[in-house]
């Protein structure tokens, strides 16, 4: 995506404080944010800026609980176990999108447009109506025909009961990812990453005591992974009500005009979910029905490629979470007719986020060795041979997340269905010409290739709409390859773009490194202005 030099001021939401405003004027900033006008006292709209600093702010804490999770669970779970619980997620953010036909996706790119026209309630009121009902549909499908669906998901015919608390589980997850697009799209990004961060913080707790006391299983994890989806939904209800109770009341939306403008781009939505969440599950699905292998060993497989994604696998996540974040304010430049500052944010988050994707990277092949043998006691080791291809790829997965916002902004998200079609005909492909032959090796490589093929045809599909990769974007997307090379080479390469981000002006422009100089120091300022503001008076 094409730098250029004019770039915009950064936005100031209304949730600034009188520190904010000052902070925003000591260092060039003007208010542009239309939605200022918008947004009630009560319920501000956030700036890109705060969402991405609340995102980090939480992260940082819900990935170590993650992965400390995740370590625990290889633990105490067998191998087999492992790959049965794999699968159960892996089904689980397959189903739930699919379930909802793309409906909660559309909010982050319609809430903004009906705010802007006071028809927000009559939106959101009729897309919730229908996923309730699609999620108790799919429920009764589940429970109706376990017997078969238990052997299509996990080979184990007998697996029943699993079935049954998946299909429960279903229900809740759809419900969470209904209210977590809901205040995304209304870009109050604190309380979906609150929601976040509090269904790791009880899935672990949750996870830990019912394995521990109860039995290590797939099915103990499948309950309490349910479990915390269900109270973090609950617990969110009074700041749903606060929302709901802020939005403008205007004239009721005709059904026409919005199911038609809403279904098609809600069709893409389903379409590249779909597409997106096979591509991440079909390699393991392919491992149990399509190796040769017995079902044991297969499953045991799966557990083994689940202990390499338990390290990796948050980079994916926190790629996710940040593209939830990013969307709602590149559409509202792109509403706002700033169709400049939506290629400029999105090139500068590539390169930054491909950066750190290379750093944290490197670290895990640097201490995977270690991790492998003390934390998840020696019962792992097929999964660390994968863990460097797994590390690259899930980097090139992230990277395509994001790339994709840009078409979804242009309002052609259809077009960013191209290249996980194609990154998924390449895995089928790929899987059935080296599974048999390679085994698990043959399941990771093929993803790789997969998901180096989609990151390069979403790059295409953004030049074609206009937004041209930079050589900076490509070479933070082309580094990852250097993981596969052994750990001195990743560090090399590593080392070698952070000294060309800082003393050279190729990777990152001046202007971009001013710009991200003056995040810095705006945020160093609230924070200490905030902090100012809670110390009690003198006297």
């Amino acid at each position: 995506m094409s730098i250029r030099s004019d770039q915009p001021p950064i936005d100031q939401g209304t949730s600034d404080q009188e520190s904010g405003h000052s902070a925003s004027k000591r260092f060039g900033f003007s208010h542009t944010d239309e939605s200022a006008a918008l947004a009630s006292p009560s319920f501000p709209a956030e700036t890109l800026a705060a969402s991405v600093a609340a995102l980090l702010a939480m992260t940082v804490l819900q990935r170590a609980i993650g992965l400390a999770r995740g370590v625990l669970f290889c633990r105490w779970l067998e191998p087999a176990e492992l790959g049965q619980w794999d699968l159960a997620f892996g089904f689980l953010m397959l189903a739930a999108p699919l379930t909802v036909l793309g409906l909660t996706g559309s909010y982050g790119r319609y809430l903004e447009h009906y705010r802007r026209r006071g028809h927000v309630r009559s939106f959101v009121r009729r897309t919730a109506t229908c996923v309730a009902l699609l999620a108790a549909a799919a429920a009764i499908t589940l429970a109706a025909g376990r017997g078969w669906f238990a052997e299509a998901i996990f080979a184990h015919p007998h697996g029943q009961g699993l079935l049954l608390a998946t299909a429960a589980a279903l229900i809740v997850v759809i419900a969470f990812n209904a209210l977590f697009e809901l205040f995304g799209g209304l870009r109050w990004f604190r309380v979906a990453v609150a929601m976040q961060f509090f269904h790791s913080l009880i899935f672990a707790a949750l996870g830990i005591v019912l394995a521990f006391l109860w039995e290590p299983t797939a099915l103990s994890l499948v309950v309490a992974f349910g479990g915390a989806y269900a109270l973090c939904a609950l617990g969110a209800m009074p700041w749903v009500v606060r929302a709901w109770k802020s939005l403008p009341v205007g004239e009721p939306l005709r059904q026409s005009a919005m199911w038609s403008r809403v279904v098609p781009f809600a069709a893409s939505v389903w379409l590249i979910n779909a597409i997106a969440n096979l591509f991440d599950l079909v390699d393991r699905w392919m491992l149990v029905h399509y190796s040769g292998m017995d079902a044991a060993a297969a499953l045991a497989a799966v557990g083994n490629y689940h202990a390499a994604r338990t390290l990796t696998l948050p980079l994916l996540a926190v790629a996710a979470l940040f593209r939830s974040a990013l969307l709602p304010h590149l559409t509202h430049d792109w509403e706002a007719g700033r169709r400049q500052a939506v290629e400029l944010r999105l090139s500068n988050v590539l390169k930054l986020w491909g950066l750190t994707l290379m750093v944290v990277s490197t670290g895990l092949g640097l201490a995977g060795p270690a991790l492998f043998d003390l934390a998840f006691r020696g019962k792992y080791t097929a999964g660390l041979h994968v863990l460097p291809w797994t590390a690259m790829y899930l980097s090139w997965a992230s990277l395509a997340a994001l790339a994709t916002t840009y078409a979804w902004c242009a309002e052609r998200p259809g077009l960013s269905s191209i290249p996980l079609a194609a990154g998924l005909a390449a895995n089928i492909g790929l899987n059935l010409l080296w599974l048999p032959r390679l085994g698990l090796f043959g399941a990771v490589s093929s993803t790789a290739a997969a998901n180096l093929l989609a990151l390069c045809l979403a790059y295409a599909v953004n030049g074609r709409l206009g937004a041209k990769p930079t050589r900076g974007v490509w070479a933070v997307s082309l580094a990852p390859l250097a993981l596969i090379g052994g750990a001195p080479l990743a560090v090399a390469v590593t080392a070698a773009l952070l000294h060309q981000a800082y003393a050279r002006q190729w990777l990152l422009t001046p202007q971009e490194k001013e710009r991200l100089k003056q995040y810095l120091l705006l945020g160093l300022s609230r924070l200490k202005f905030e902090r100012l503001a809670q110390r009690p008076a003198a006297g």
